[in-house]
């Protein structure tokens, strides 16, 4: 038996999920469900991401406290995965107290292996409201793809992060004034040590296809990441610097390990045998192979094994995305189509691949009535009606010979499973089954029990 600790991305809580958020949990609940299938011990977990610039701006907007509008979005959350089936072990939050303890920890280990290095930068300052802006709090184009309105510190059409200086016209989301720029000290994280190691350690741990962008990045020199954000700015206060907090993915991938505590009582390093599985867009492949490595390995805590990465959920050909509008509310699917033929639709569509998959309504209503009505229940309505008709709706097990399963197909399917190619899993179980179809329309064990209903060959067909 193997023991496993898996995640998925935690979603911001300043919006409900959109179905983009749904396929990512998908994918991790068929891999869970398949591994706890096989007898392993998986602890499955998430939670919101509480702290940071969208959950200020959402609060500020609708005229409430940052903390009461994560309260009302987790609940939402919850409620939108009860829906779902996602069997989490826990789903909570990265705004309690264990999380900030963690984060404390990771930082007085961090702070003591010396890998932090305090830099003056200019900070963008809004001058009608007078205050700093946090990276989202300032938009403009991205100086690395040119895509128009873009957050300060990271591009949601190419996935580059950037210092939010090079943004070409900036301007402030909260005044639309443009921004001036003043002096602040911050502390920065150093990565570019650990360039030569990262090189080493990730090969394996994430997708051939994703690590061949990690090595474009780390064969040029790897800038210092700045953890330090100014007041206003909701999340974990930096002991000893006034005003000043932690960069919410600072704080963000630390609440995977409180978030683990928070569902087994004990810490994740103290689990040696147990080995940590994320499941992530690939549009925060360098947060998560790069940053947070670099934590975990400062902090003197177990790396993951693997970093699963899938590409993004098109709709009409367009990226799915809350803040932009793009979005199919998973909440209203769910009226018109059951949350399991939902699931079905989305895992034929999943490869293990970071390609990006489109979701098409009457696609995937043609999809069920291939496949699940055409296919599955087929089969098993002419049985049903066959056993209803001459045995009351049941077989003695003495009439029929138990099929041997075939145990190299079992082996692939597991692979399969454990490779996240749901797709082709589908795709063999729909083979077998229109097999079948065609094997009772040839045997046709209907027109033998007209004229003999305790046939043996004809149950046996059955």
């Amino acid at each position: 038996m193997q023991s496993y600790f898996v995640t998925t991305a935690l979603p911001y809580a300043n919006g409900d999920l959109h179905l983009g958020h749904l396929v990512e949990m998908i994918e991790a609940d068929i891999w869970v469900r398949a591994q706890r299938a096989l007898g392993h011990d998986v602890v499955f977990l998430s939670g919101n991401d509480a702290h940071g610039t969208p959950i200020m701006l959402h609060a500020r907007k609708n005229g409430m406290q940052p903390a009461e509008a994560v309260s009302i979005f987790h609940q939402k959350h919850k409620e939108t995965i009860e829906k779902y089936d996602i069997s989490f072990n826990t789903f909570g939050r990265t705004d309690t107290p264990l999380n900030r303890k963690y984060c404390y920890e990771f930082f007085e280990k961090l702070l003591a292996a010396g890998v932090f290095s305090e830099q003056l930068i200019e900070q963008f300052f809004d001058p009608v409201e007078n205050m700093f802006l946090p990276d989202r709090f300032v938009k403009g184009t991205c100086p690395k793809c040119g895509a128009l309105d873009q957050c300060g510190d990271h591009c949601d059409a190419c996935g580059a992060t950037y210092d939010p200086k090079t943004l070409i016209t900036p301007y402030s989301v909260i005044t639309k004034a443009a921004p001036v720029l003043k002096t602040v000290s911050h502390l920065f994280l150093n990565l570019d040590q650990d360039r030569a190691w990262l090189k080493e350690i990730l090969p394996g741990r994430i997708d051939e296809s994703v690590m061949a962008k990690l090595l474009e990045w780390l064969d040029e020199p790897l800038k210092p990441w700045d953890i330090t954000r100014d007041e206003p700015y909701y999340g974990f206060e930096i002991p000893g610097r006034p005003n000043q907090y932690f960069y919410v993915w600072f704080d963000a991938p630390i609440g995977y390990l409180s978030l683990f505590e928070q569902a087994t009582g004990h810490s994740f390093a103290s689990d040696a045998m147990r080995e940590m599985v994320h499941f992530i867009g690939k549009d925060i492949s360098y947060f998560h192979a790069i940053f947070w490595l670099v934590l975990l390995k400062h902090a003197q805590f177990p790396l993951p094994k693997r970093i699963n990465v899938h590409g993004f959920l098109t709709l009409s050909g367009q990226k799915m995305s809350k803040s932009r509008g793009i979005s199919c509310d998973p909440n209203q699917l769910v009226s018109v189509m059951s949350a399991d033929c939902v699931r079905y639709v989305l895992a034929a569509k999943m490869h293990g691949k970071i390609e990006d998959m489109n979701f098409d309504i009457s696609e995937a209503v043609q999809k069920i009535n291939s496949d699940l009505v055409g296919k599955s229940l087929n089969i098993l309505s002419r049985c049903a009606k066959l056993l209803q008709t001459y045995r009351h709706g049941a077989f003695e097990p003495t009439a029929v010979q138990e099929r041997g399963l075939d145990m190299e197909m079992v082996a692939n399917i597991q692979s399969l499973y454990h490779a996240r190619s749901y797709g082709q899993v589908i795709a063999l179980v729909m083979k077998e089954m229109q097999s079948c179809n065609e094997f009772l329309t040839a045997e046709a064990p209907w027109t033998v029990l007209k004229n003999d209903p305790s046939d043996h060959g004809a149950w046996k067909t059955l």
